[in-house]
Parts: structure tokens; sequence; C-alpha cells
């Protein structure tokens, strides 16, 4: 990296545009849109739910290796995500939304921090500060730091790696010997932790091609020696194997399990199966809404690259392109796959809006276009904020709001830019997208939620149920959003034949599945239908939707079909009888 060094040799006086500055302001921006309403925007979705479940199960049982759901084991990724989660509900000694998203929306503003901090040192601190505050507005980032899932931990380790290993080849000529052990130790054991998230080897794999690809691409085919240690390989390798290993001993059936997901996934056997340009359409959404200052900037990125394929331009392109060619080379795929890459293009984009900036500067004639475009997308923002008004998705109020935001803002930035002021124009942008972040995890999430009915359902179960009385939860891996919002004593069974197994002994007991399965309890036993969700996520029929069951076990000599009765229960729940 000769011309990254020229351009980095300088002593750093401070971090980011302004200094301190500028990484408070930059911290202010990624807490707001990752934290504002984040266990209230909406219930768990299915994968978090999968999380938060064997989360629990783990805190509940005190098995850490092996995550469970009810009478399963549940190992198709290794468990760092659920160890994280549980901690946090124990330091915040509550099991919600919150607690299960908290530990992965601070990821997300790592991953903010760890990509200005990069950017900062390819390209100097504005692109820094730039590059941290899109990374943190764009789309997916906002997103996914919101959810409980491993998505932006990955994320975070993968850039993080990538972090040490282009500040390690930007001075390597200027550290003493410590600080680059320090560096070779660090990145090593960031690899190492990426296995303990989505699975052995893939976070590492993206990670190493694009840092050993990036030495091929110079010529420099030695240059690998500079990251070579021992110690780090060590601590890569046991990390890597020690989970597996723990869980082969226990569940010998995972390797085969392992193995299918893995090879299913390339070959596309396991679904999710796109075309091989699938990723190619797939990231301008993510990054909106940031994606035309990318496509402003391609001009000037391509004339750089050309010109020296050392340059910083070109790892960012060679980090977005090596990953992306390396995941479009399996049938399976999924949009989320990418979000490790999307880091290498906020700086890009930073150049766009820099160009912009300049221009403005340099430009001469007049700004009423500028204002007349502004004005019908203010015009626009109320339109939407009406039509969702009408379409019950928003109140009155809400959409009162939305108004004088989008408006205001839009009025906002096409003053700015008819004064040529255009660092005031990208606080009034940046606010704008800000703003919309907000008004839709705030506002409008809440109001769309297609778990929300059955939260309300789990939480009525809760208050229902005699606690004396045995609790199940049925239904493969619906089973972990019931263990998780069921706030009592509840038992999973993955099969419904098993439970009158288990409770043989038991006159009654209260089971939670879905309404189709009403056939399958009958020949258990009596079986009476107590109360039902309003509406189940993903739903095709009445039929999908979640239940509570009383079932009065029969002893199997003597089972037979039984019609469905119902029982009288508290007034509050009576509407809920189907």
């Amino acid at each position: 990296m000769r011309q990254l060094g020229e351009r980095l040799s300088r002593p750093i006086a401070h971090w980011g545009a302004g200094g301190p500055a500028g990484l408070a302001s930059l911290l202010a921006i990624t807490l707001l849109v990752n934290f504002v309403g984040l266990g209230s925007h909406r219930a768990l979705t299915d994968h978090e739910a999968l999380l938060a479940g064997t989360a629990k199960v783990m805190l509940q049982s005190g098995d850490w290796i092996v995550p469970r759901i009810g009478d399963r084991t549940w190992v198709e990724k290794p468990p760092l995500p659920q160890w994280l989660a549980a901690a946090c509900a124990l330091l915040l000694q509550r099991w919600d939304e919150w607690s299960m998203r908290m530990p992965f929306a601070l990821a997300g503003v790592a991953s903010v921090l760890l990509t200005a901090h990069l950017a900062f040192r390819l390209f100097g601190p504005q692109v820094g500060w730039l590059s941290g505050a899109i990374q943190a507005t764009c789309v997916y980032q906002a997103m996914y730091s919101r959810l409980a899932e491993g998505d932006v931990l990955l994320q975070a380790m993968v850039v993080g790696a990538i972090t040490v290993f282009v500040s390690g080849e930007t001075r390597w000529s200027m550290l003493t010997p410590g600080q680059r052990s320090s560096r070779r130790f660090a990145f090593w054991l960031l690899l190492a932790s990426t296995n303990l998230v989505k699975g052995v080897a893939f976070g590492a794999v993206l990670t190493l091609l694009t840092c050993a690809g990036w030495f091929v691409l110079q010529g420099d085919v030695r240059g690998w020696r500079r990251w070579w240690s021992p110690v780090g390989l060590l601590i890569a390798i046991t990390l890597a194997v020690m989970w597996p290993t723990l869980v082969l001993l226990r569940e010998p059936s995972a390797g085969a399990l392992w193995k299918e997901h893995s090879l299913g996934r390339v070959a596309g056997t396991l679904g999710y199966v796109e075309p091989p340009w699938y990723y190619l359409t797939t990231w301008p959404v993510q990054l909106l809404p940031w994606t035309p200052f990318l496509l402003i900037a391609a001009p000037t990125i391509g004339r750089a690259i050309v010109k020296d394929r050392r340059s910083p331009e070109a790892f960012c392109a060679w980090w977005m392109v090596s990953q992306m060619a390396l995941l479009s080379c399996s049938s399976g795929k999924h949009h989320h796959y990418l979000i490790h890459a999307l880091p290498a293009l906020s700086p890009l984009i930073a150049h766009g809006v820099m160009q912009c900036r300049s221009w403005l500067r340099d430009v001469r004639r007049s700004w009423d276009g500028a204002i007349i475009v502004l004005g019908l997308a203010a015009a626009g923002g109320a339109v939407s904020a009406g039509f969702a008004v009408c379409r019950e998705q928003l109140s009155w109020l809400d959409g009162l709001v939305a108004t004088l935001l989008v408006s205001g803002s839009c009025a906002w930035l096409a003053w700015e830019l008819r004064q040529r002021r255009p660092s005031r124009a990208w606080s009034a942008l940046l606010l704008l997208v800000c703003c919309g972040h907000m008004l839709t995890q705030v506002v409008i999430m809440p109001r769309r939620d297609p778990s929300a009915a059955d939260k309300r359902f789990l939480a009525l179960v809760s208050q229902i149920t005699p606690r004396d009385a045995p609790l199940v939860a049925s239904g493969s891996q619906d089973i972990a959003r019931h263990l998780f919002y069921v706030n009592r004593p509840i038992e999973g069974i993955w099969e419904v034949q098993d439970v009158a197994r288990r409770f043989r002994t038991v006159d009654a007991v209260y089971l939670i599945t879905r309404a189709q399965r009403i056939q399958e309890l009958a020949r258990l036993g009596e079986v009476v239908q107590v109360a039902q969700s309003e509406h189940t996520r993903r739903e095709r029929s009445p039929a999908d939707r979640y239940t509570l069951f009383l079932l009065h076990p029969s002893p199997r000599d003597s089972r037979r079909a039984m019609s469905l009765t119902s029982v009288d229960i508290p007034a509050p729940f009576a509407g809920q009888q189907r």
C-alpha cells in the first residue's frame, strides 16, 4: 500500500472532522438512529425469536454450549449472539425486545465508528466523518442494527479486522515491533471471533479474501508475511474448532447438519436461489438514500483506480467487488449477506458528497430550479403522509408531524442550496434522513407490525393459565417465540404427539400451537379451545393462527377423536374464542 502510506504518513492531529466534537456528533447520530424506539417499534421477527428463545433457554437451563428450542437442539449457528443477548438481559434484569436487541445495536455503533476510522486512515478526516454518517443512516445499516440477529455483529468483526489491516499497512514502517505484534494479534483475534457468529469460516473467508487478495493485486505476494503470527493462527484455529468440537461430543449428528447446510446453501437446495447477478440489483437499495452520490463520484473514482491500482479508492472497490463476487458464486443468496461489504462504499459515497459541495461553491447560475424541485419533494411528502392517514397507517397527528418534518427539512435544504452554503445543506439533508428513520421506526413500523397480535396473545396466555397447571408450547420453530414471550414456566415439545407421552399422568395440559393441529390433539384426548390470536405472522388462513388449547390426555387404549368444545374464560379474553 505504497500510495496509502504516502497519504497517511503525516501525524494524526485529531479524530475526524472537528476533532472530539466530530466524534461526538457522529456518535450522537448513530445512537439516535439505532436506539430510538428500539424495544417498542415492533415485536421480534422470526429470526430474532429464534435467537431470543434459545438465549432464554440457555439461561434457564445453564447449558451454554448447545442451544435448544424446547426438547430439540438448535446448533445451526454458533451461540455467541445468544451469549450476548442473555448477558444483556441479566445485566438489565429484563427479558424484552430492548434487552435482546441492545448488543446488536451497539455492534452497529461499532461498525459505524470503525468505518469512519478506516475512511479517515485512507482519505483524511472529512471523508472519515462523512463516511461514518453515511454508513449510520443508509437503509440496511439502520435496519439490521435494530434487529437481534448476528449479521451486524459479524459485520463489526469483519470491518474491525479490515480496519486493523489497513491501519497496519498504511503505517507499517513507522510502527515499533510491539505495535506490529499488537496489530497482528488483534487481526487474528477478530478473524477467529467471526467463527462464533454465523458459522465456521464464513466471516473469516470474506476477510481473508479482501486482505490477501489485495496483496495479489499489488504484486506483493510476500506481504502476508507481515501478518503471519503462529500465536494468532493458533488462537484462530482454537476458537474456530472449540464450539463445534464440544457440540460434536454431545450431539454427533450435528456434523451431518452442518455439512447439509453448508453444501445446501452453495448448491441452492435450502432455498433462496437467485441468479448470479442478484447482488448487483440489491446494493443500490441497501445504500439508499445515498446511492446517487456514488454515481456522481464514479467517474472520479474510476480515474483514480486506473491511474494507480494501489490507491485507497482501489482498495475500497476491491473490498466490495471481491466479497460480492464470492457471494455470487453460491446458488443460495440472501440480500443481507452483502452487509459486510457495504462499509467499503461509504468512503466512495463521501467523495460524491464532497464533489457536490465543490460544485455548489463554484456554480454561478440561479437555484430557482432546485427550490422548485425541493418544493415538489416537500409537497410529495405531504401527499404521502395524507395518503397514509387515509389508509389508517398514520393518525392525523402523526401525519401532520411527518408533513412538517419533511416539508421543513426540504425548505431548509432548498434555502441553503440557494445561498450556496453546502455544509449547512448537508446538515439539512442529514436531518431529513434521520427524521425519516425515526418516523419509520417509531410511528410507521409499530402500526404495521405483523407479530403484534401474537405478542398480545402470548401475554394473555401468561395471565389466563393457572400457575400450577403445566403449559406446553409445540410446533417446531414456533416454540422459540412462545418460550420468550410467555412470562411463566413453559415447556417446549417439538411434536404434538409427544405431549401425551410426556404428561400421561396429568389430568390437564394447556398447550400453545397452531389451530390446524386440532385433529392431532383430538387423537390424544379431549381438547378444548381456550383462546386464539387475532392474527399470526404470515398466516394464510385462520388455521395458521396461534391457539391455546386445554388438553385432557386419554389412556392410549381409549383414545378417540374428540369434538371441539369451548370453555368459559375471563371477560377480557372472551372475544378471542373461536
